[in-house]
């Protein structure tokens, strides 16, 4: 925990001592999302290799198998939070002016994807940052920063408020001393106050910070608030940082990976079984490169099994695997890894043996955890959306801060449409509840005017087709009136 900046006095470590842990944290994940799992689970390495002496297999040979649930934790969770965008609406009436400056940031900032990435972030390290600046044409964008670079300074008695946002970054330059090139570290730090940011440039000394160099210089962001605003995952009164998503499954993923490697490994063993028979089936054989000898058996020779003890039956070693309780096990971890991923059954095949999928009242209750957390972190998301829309609007020269910005999330689980209205008939005993235009929002997801010309379009097709069914109608009552009508159809 960083509560001042001394940290970035000359001859201090760096990185802090204090922020080893996270750093370190931050690079394990970063490869267990990758599926570089090896370098994390050492351990489990050294228990597959362990049990593959015993059964005397080749230890180079690797059955490390990799099931990254991680990745796909992150990945769904930042899916089903931005994989369709909410909507952000501004002005109290849904001001034009105001709408359309929303807008224009949210296209230049990528907007969508941008929080999704910072999703990705809050759940693979406990912390996404958005970075409000402004780019290359002068106007405010809504970006990132990397967590890694990231060391907020905060205060003691209440360790939610940040005194500064700090971000250091090493670089390294080839420099030329006595005539000969070498690589000289740097560290470029920008140290984030409400309304500025102050730049520094260090040099770095096996491990610790050395001088500054020149003076520090200090530019206005032209924001009243932080340009830095950080997304939190789950967080408690006694955390500066987010917890992440992985550490609580860490082992229990572990366990799974060697428990299914070691099955593999057993499997793979008793693939090629055993040959056992009479020793008259054995042949000399000898080996034209090296010039040795082996009893070998060779396959095709026929042996006609002897009385009196002397031939036997020539037959495979079967083995029988016991491996009931290690599927047991298997279904066990992978049960405590839905529930306390909070996933549910997202991390599994919902539909039954016969391909059937579960009511959308059902996958609500199967997904109760799953639709907790993302609400959770909506919760997280909604304000530092308004407060980086606010940001970016003033660096582009529109006042957003007193104005009503609203964000309107999409449901987490689209709802079944059938269900709804078979919910809606009982109810009603059968009666119209929604009027077309509205059914046409809905099911098509139009907006009024696109519903309303969608409804022009049918009139016109029903009026053309009137005419047709005018003529219809006219020639059956003529062909009714004529006295002959009757007997031509044999009445």
């Amino acid at each position: 925990m960083l509560t001042d900046l001394s940290f970035l006095d000359r001859g201090k470590p760096w990185p802090p001592p204090s922020e080893k842990e996270r750093l370190d944290t931050y690079v394990a994940n970063r490869l267990l999302f990758q599926a570089d799992h090896a370098s994390v689970f050492k351990d489990s390495l050294s228990r597959t290799l362990r049990a593959a002496e015993s059964l005397g297999l080749a230890l180079p040979t690797s059955y490390e198998l990799c099931v990254n649930y991680f990745k796909l934790i992150s990945v769904t969770t930042a899916g089903m939070l931005f994989n369709k965008a909410p909507g952000i609406v501004a002005g109290a009436e849904r001001d034009e002016a105001m709408m359309q400056a929303v807008q224009d940031i949210d296209d230049r900032s990528d907007l969508q994807d941008t929080l999704f990435t910072c999703a990705l972030d809050a759940s693979r390290y406990g912390d996404g940052l958005l970075y409000v600046h402004r780019d290359e044409t002068g106007k405010g964008i809504i970006d990132i920063s990397r967590p890694d670079c990231w060391y907020p300074v905060v205060d003691a008695a209440n360790l939610r408020r940040i005194l500064w946002h700090v971000l250091a970054v090493p670089y390294e330059k080839q420099i030329a001393v006595m005539g000969l090139s070498r690589t000289q570290k740097y560290l470029r730090v920008e140290i984030h106050s409400k309304g500025s940011v102050e730049v520094r440039d260090y040099l770095m000394q096996e491990g610790s910070i050395g001088a500054m160099l020149g003076t520090p210089r200090i530019e206005q962001t032209g924001i009243d608030g932080f340009a830095i605003i950080p997304v939190n995952n789950l967080r408690s009164s006694d955390q500066v940082h987010g917890t992440d998503d992985y550490n609580d499954i860490q082992s229990l993923v572990c366990e799974l990976e060697v428990r299914l490697a070691q099955i593999s490994r057993v499997l793979d063993r008793h693939t090629d079984p055993t040959m056992q028979g009479p020793e008259e089936a054995l042949t000399d054989y000898t080996d034209p490169n090296t010039r040795e000898t082996h009893r070998v058996f060779i396959p095709g020779k026929y042996f006609i099994n002897s009385s009196g003890g002397v031939g036997g039956e020539i037959k495979y070693t079967t083995w029988e695997a016991q491996l009931e309780a290690n599927f047991v096990q298997i279904e066990r971890l992978l049960s405590l890894i839905r529930v306390i991923s909070e996933m549910g059954a997202l991390l599994s095949d919902m539909t039954d043996k016969q391909g059937a999928v579960p009511s959308g009242a059902a996958m609500r209750r199967m997904l109760y955890g799953a639709i907790s957390k993302i609400s959770r972190l909506r919760n997280r998301f909604t304000p530092a959306i308004k407060q980086a829309m606010v940001a970016a609007a003033a660096l582009s020269g529109t006042d957003l801060k007193d104005k009503p910005l609203y964000i309107d999330w999409p449901d987490v689980l689209p709802r079944d449409p059938l269900e709804q209205a078979q919910i809606a008939d009982l109810r009603t005993g059968g009666k119209q509840t929604q009027s077309i235009k509205r059914a046409i929002m809905e099911l098509d997801e139009l907006d009024e005017d696109d519903a309303e010309s969608e409804l022009a379009s049918i009139r016109e097709e029903q009026e053309a087709a009137m005419p047709m069914l005018d003529s219809f109608s006219s020639r059956q009552a003529e062909e009714e009136d004529d006295p002959g009508y009757e007997n031509s159809e044999g009445v």
